[in-house]
């Protein structure tokens, strides 16, 4: 049987920051507050995260944004479950005042994307 590779200690914590470059990203050549998504690409790291770990909390709601905005709804709804698992009680209101984020745009698409895949306000 093939052992996995160690990984060093900030391995899950690196793929969460790609993870979130990749969630919204500034479009180079267009004006501030315009902005577009490697939804496909922050999922592909909040994979790699949770690969490493499966209850970090912040893969866990990244990985359902993205499943969100790439209309995987069923697989979203249990990154919100298992999320759920991990902070019983979790709300989005809850999360942003607890975490704020910086850009209001990614809030909100944020907030939108963790509401719809059943994390309640």
């Amino acid at each position: 049987m093939k052992r996995p590779k160690p990984q060093p200690p900030l391995a899950a914590y690196l793929d969460e920051s790609f993870t979130m470059t990749c969630t919204v990203v500034a479009a180079p050549g267009t004006k501030a507050g315009a902005y577009s998504a490697d939804y496909a690409g922050a999922l592909r790291w909040a994979e790699q995260a949770l690969a490493l770990n499966r209850r970090f909390a912040v893969a866990l709601r990244a990985a359902a944004v993205a499943q969100v905005r790439l209309g995987q709804m069923d697989r979203a709804r249990q990154m919100v479950r298992d999320l759920l698992d991990i902070e019983p009680g979790l709300t989005v209101s809850g999360f942003f005042a607890r975490i704020p984020v910086p850009v209001e745009r990614m809030a909100e698409m944020y907030a939108d994307a963790l509401q719809a895949a059943g994390l309640p306000a």
